[in-house]
Formats: C-alpha cells, sequence, structure tokens
C-alpha cells in the first residue's frame, strides 16, 4: 500500500512538474493514403501457373484535422496524444474494348477516418521557449468511417451508361468487407515552431493486414490481395501552453 501511494504522488509529481511546459497543440494540412500490394493469382488445376507480384495502390489525397496534448515529463522528453481526422479522394479511369463494344470507365471513392496517436516526443528550445524544435514517433490507432464512391460506364457505341455504387466497408453474404475498419501502425514525424507557430511533417506505417480479400477456396480460381497502408502529411498549426502564467 505505502509502495503504490509513493507511486501515486511520484506520478503527480511529475504531472505537476511537466504542466509549466505542456503544449496543446491544433494542426490542419495535406495527407496521402497509399497501399503495398501483393497479388497472388491462383489456379487449381495447374499449380505451376500460379503468379505473384506487387504494387503501390493510391488509396486517396486530401486533408486532415487533429488536435492533441503534449506533455513533457523530463528534460524535453514527453508522451503526446491526440485525435486526427482525414478526409480524402480518389479516382481511376480505364477504357477499352469488350466485346466489340468501346467502353469507358472511370470509379471514385471518397473516405473518412480518425487516427489516435500516442507518441513519444522530444522538444529543443534553440531560443528560449521562442524557436523549438520537435521529433515524436509511437504507435497510432486507426478507424475507418467511410468508404464509399461509384463506378461509371460509358458505352458510346449503344450510347448507354451505367453507374454502379460501391461501399468498401459494407458486409457481404459472408460478413465481410474488402477493407477493414480498424488498423493500427507506427507514426514517426518532426517539425518546428516559431513563436507557437507550427510545421511539421510525417509518416504513417500500416501493421496490419488492409485488405478482406483472403485466402476463402481452394476448389476455384481465384486471386488473392495482401494490402499494408501507408500515411503521409504535412501540415501547419498551432501551439500554446495553457497553464503558463502570463507575465
Amino acid at each position: 500500500m505505502k509502495k503504490t501511494i509513493a507511486i501515486a504522488v511520484f506520478v503527480a509529481a511529475l504531472a505537476l512538474a511537466g504542466a509549466a511546459r505542456a503544449q496543446v497543440f491544433l494542426d490542419a494540412g495535406f495527407t496521402s493514403k497509399t497501399a503495398s500490394v501483393q497479388t497472388t493469382f491462383i489456379n487449381k488445376h495447374d499449380v505451376s501457373v500460379d503468379s505473384s507480384f506487387s504494387s503501390r495502390r493510391e488509396l486517396g489525397k486530401g486533408f486532415y484535422f487533429m488536435a492533441g496534448y503534449n506533455h513533457v515529463i523530463w528534460k524535453g522528453i514527453g508522451l503526446a496524444t491526440g485525435v486526427s481526422f482525414d478526409y480524402c479522394t480518389h479516382s481511376e479511369s480505364k477504357s477499352g474494348v469488350m466485346g466489340n463494344m468501346d467502353f469507358a470507365a472511370n470509379a471514385q471513392v471518397k473516405s473518412m477516418g480518425l487516427s489516435f496517436p500516442l507518441l513519444v516526443t522530444y522538444r529543443y528550445e534553440f531560443f528560449y521557449d521562442l524557436v523549438v524544435g520537435t521529433v515524436y514517433a509511437g504507435p497510432v490507432f486507426q478507424l475507418g468511417l467511410s468508404s464509399k464512391g461509384e463506378t461509371t460506364v460509358n458505352w458510346p457505341t449503344i450510347d448507354s451508361v451505367e453507374v454502379h455504387p460501391f461501399d468498401h466497408y459494407e458486409l457481404d453474404e459472408n460478413g465481410e468487407s474488402r477493407y477493414r475498419k480498424f488498423n493500427m501502425g507506427i507514426m514517426i514525424g518532426t517539425g518546428i515552431e516559431l513563436w507557437g507557430a507550427r510545421f511539421d511533417f510525417g509518416y504513417s506505417f500500416g501493421l496490419l493486414e488492409y485488405s478482406n480479400e483472403g485466402v476463402k477456396n481452394r476448389e476455384v480460381n481465384f486471386m488473392y490481395e495482401s494490402a499494408i497502408t501507408g500515411q503521409f502529411f504535412v501540415g501547419l498549426g498551432y501551439s500554446f501552453n495553457p497553464f503558463k502564467k502570463k507575465r
């Protein structure tokens, strides 16, 4: 019991000591999402013709907003957490001939998501607290809110247009979606503050499988897709200390 009380007092003392160096930060800027994809084609009749190749897929570009709190614990080292909202769009076009008819297809998707980072930070003051450099790294938990779009197919030969809506998170008859809503990664980044104004950039490396298109049935020919995501961001913001006493 005494050890528990002593630890609690010690943690509280660190918190009070770090309050003078605590920072609330607000950021907004550009973000881009991609996926490293491994595609495998499997043939049940002749495994010798199985093939696999890697590719990089664009998932969308857009903007993000982030609000967070950095608590300096000791000599510039601290812990930061917050929440980030992102909105991205992506479109792809393809044309060709199917049968004896030309076609032109265009797919557009809009996605929204939340990220919850938990970062170890290091702040270095170049000139008191007016010019500050920051580096950070740690786990980030991601939640997909929406990923919807539509594919438009134009058949000029017969003057026909088809529109097919889709939802990447919608469950199929097997209770699975194309993409998984929950993901986890590692975020790293750096930035600089000048009189509270922030400029920072970083990258999140996905750790979990993003695609749900797994191996389900070897009785038929099929394609298996594995995807790991990544997200780049660069933004501007503002940082301030709500506990700092006014002079």
